[in-house]
């Protein structure tokens, strides 16, 4: 393992089974800090073959609970996980049923990582994670709206059916839903934001309890978190689009 990288999080990139270069950074941070009970929750995994946690259960030894609520992505993810200590799980994932569903399937409390990207209501969903203790994750990678920029504290609306590619327009991801990286930093304060992937929308997190000389807090947001052409490009072009929308401040 290597730990002796003290630049921007971003350039530990590399791209394994992840959607972008998510699993070069995990490996760094879990270098850094090492392992415990390798358990991981991914909410929600796609078809599982290019999610966050796939490295981590295929090459590291990790147990995963995994989400989707697409059926045809999940049985491609039962298949692809079969030879694996993975629980791949359809459901449509709600305020009310999250907790449930963890806590049935023995993975409350302390786990090595947590992984969100839902393109929809994320912040509730984690926020109800967080402030009812369901679980405890020592690292947390998430997406966040990068479009909103770098000061505001703004997330969409709950409701349960929410979803983000609705009112989807080409030209980028989906531009109404999740929350900003502010929302998310000011909500985790128990963990500390310590950098995003190369393309600034995954956000970085580690528990405050867990020291690492490596592993600092990001706080130069403008040069190592949204100078990404492509960040830039959704704060001066996509946020315009629904920046008149109906956004909570947090």
């Amino acid at each position: 393992m290597f730990n002796t990288f003290k630049g921007p999080l971003y350039k530990t990139n590399k791209k394994l089974y992840s959607q972008n270069g998510e699993d070069g950074i995990l490996y760094y941070i879990f270098s850094c800090i090492g392992y415990t009970n390798k358990k991981c929750i991914e909410i929600c995994a796609g078809n599982g073959r290019e999610c966050n946690t796939a490295n981590l259960i295929k090459n590291h030894g990790f147990n995963g609970l995994l989400f989707d609520g697409n059926n045809s992505n999940v049985q491609i993810g039962l298949n692809f996980f079969k030879n694996d200590d993975v629980k791949f799980l359809c459901n449509w994932i709600t305020r009310s049923n999250i907790s449930g569903l963890i806590q049935k399937n023995n993975y409350g409390g302390d786990i090595d990582l947590l992984s969100l990207d839902i393109d929809g209501v994320d912040y509730w969903i984690l926020k109800e994670l967080i402030e009812k203790d369901i679980i405890n994750p020592r690292v947390i990678v998430l997406e966040y709206q990068d479009i909103i920029g770098p000061e505001k504290r703004l997330t969409v609306p709950y409701a349960d059916d929410f979803n983000g590619w609705t009112d989807f327009i080409p030209g980028g991801g989906p531009n109404y839903c999740g929350a900003s990286l502010q929302a998310f930093i000011s909500l985790l304060s128990n963990y500390t934001f310590i950098g995003s992937h190369e393309g600034g929308f995954n956000a970085f997190f580690i528990r405050k309890d867990i020291k690492s000389e490596y592993l600092h807090e990001e706080t130069n947001l403008l040069e190592n978190v949204f100078h990404f052409p492509g960040v830039q490009f959704g704060m001066n072009v996509r946020w315009n689009r629904v920046k008149d929308k109906h956004w909570v401040e947090v």
